[in-house]
């Protein structure tokens, strides 16, 4: 075991307060997601979406969605990087900017599915990506960048009680990736953690330029970790200008999937995806790799055997929209045509969320066109179907 540079002691961090639950009110008739907004579904039913000043959930699979958004929510007050455990339990960041500036930073978190919410502020101005086993116990990792300019460093937070009240458990440093001739940048992994139980976590390691996949392991919630090397990607020629695991999934018990990325070029400046899901059934202390698969928006896992991966090729060259789908955990995939909607677009995004092996929903968003368009698959993504949901008041406001 070997700790990771500078362990914060284990200090509850600095909580102004934690306000009383509020209930705001909202209009009888919400907008639809913003661009940027994105969609999780938890089951075929029940799910929610959020946007830079909406929070809504449903029931009725994506067919109506009823507006939830903490109070105070709008105008300079963006929500930013939300968790959704399950029906109840969600936390999401309201944040405001003075100009390029975080000015402050809360963690709205709520109970009872967006009913009431309880604010719990930051003396710091920071905001990070929070993730959950259970409603009480969870994490989250903050960056900022340090005053030379050249270096990031990210901080791991625990909580115990449902995010009241956090300790700081460690922090990384990196190098920034200024230039190849001035600064290579260092590899990072914080941003990046699967939690089995409590105590048990596996983060996926990034580098820029070419470094062997690993991921690093904690049995102590976060205190310690170990770096753990997976079998490496087939080479391909020409200058690597990435490689990482970028994904990782906890599949239940010691079992977990994660997807591996590189990128290789021929002049140093620009580069080709390739990658493959890999997999271990042993808390991520050893990996067996899957088949290699060509580009790939993303590594979606409906169960521990059914994946899909968007965007992707089954081979190289990959000249076309395809969804790739696998029902062995990645060892073969069948290739898919997407519909000519649901290709990849330089003015929006496609957010998949994969509830079971046949049902998934897509929002493709356009910036340029100011659009949000809802799909929906009941035949494992053979075909797409556009609905357009409703937004409405909670009853209950």
């Amino acid at each position: 075991m070997r700790r990771l540079a500078s362990l914060l002691a284990a200090v509850t961090a600095g909580i102004l307060a934690a306000c009383n639950p509020t209930a705001g009110s909202v209009p009888n008739e919400a907008p639809l997601v913003a661009g940027g907004g994105s969609l999780q579904m938890l089951d075929t039913r029940a799910g929610w979406t959020y946007g830079g000043d909406l929070v809504a959930r449903t029931v009725d699979g994506a067919r109506t969605f009823e507006n939830v958004t903490p109070p105070g929510a709008g105008g300079d007050s963006q929500l930013v990087d939300p968790f959704f455990l399950d029906r109840s339990h969600a936390w999401i960041w309201r944040i405001v900017w003075n100009q390029s500036v975080l000015a402050s930073a809360t963690l709205e978190r709520t109970s009872d599915g967006g009913v009431t919410w309880t604010a719990v502020p930051f003396q710091a101005a920071v905001e990070g990506r929070t993730t959950f086993v259970d409603p009480e116990n969870g994490w989250m990792t903050t960056g900022r960048q340090l005053p030379n300019h050249t270096d990031e460093e990210d901080t791991l937070w625990r909580t115990s009680d449902g995010g009241a009240s956090w300790a700081a458990v460690t922090r990384s440093t990196y190098r920034l990736d200024i230039h190849p001739s001035a600064q290579p940048g260092g590899c990072y992994w914080l941003s990046n953690v699967a939690w089995t139980t409590i105590t048990h976590g596996v983060a996926g390691v990034s580098c820029p330029f070419d470094a062997p996949p690993a991921v690093e392991v904690t049995d102590d919630g976060g205190w310690t970790w170990k770096a753990v090397r997976l079998p490496n990607l087939p080479a391909r020629e020409g200058i690597a200008l990435f490689e990482g695991v970028v994904q990782v999934h906890s599949l239940g018990g010691a079992r977990l999937a994660a997807l591996v990325s590189r990128c290789v070029g021929t002049d140093g400046t620009s580069c080709y995806p390739y990658g493959a899901p890999y997999r271990s059934n042993d808390g991520g202390r050893s990996w067996t790799s899957g088949v290699v698969v060509e580009r790939g928006s993303g590594l979606y896992m409906a169960d521990a055997d059914h994946a899909w991966i968007p965007d992707a090729c089954a081979a190289n060259p990959c000249d076309t929209a395809a969804l790739l789908t696998t029902s062995d955990g990645g060892t073969s995939w069948r290739s898919i045509p997407l519909p000519q909607d649901l290709w990849p677009n330089l003015h929006g995004s496609r957010i998949y969320s994969v509830v079971s092996p046949l049902v998934a929903y897509v929002v493709a968003t356009n910036a340029m066109a100011q659009t949000t368009d809802y799909y929906e698959t009941q035949d494992g993504g053979l075909t797409f179907s556009r609905f357009q949901p409703r937004f409405v008041a909670h009853a209950g406001r």
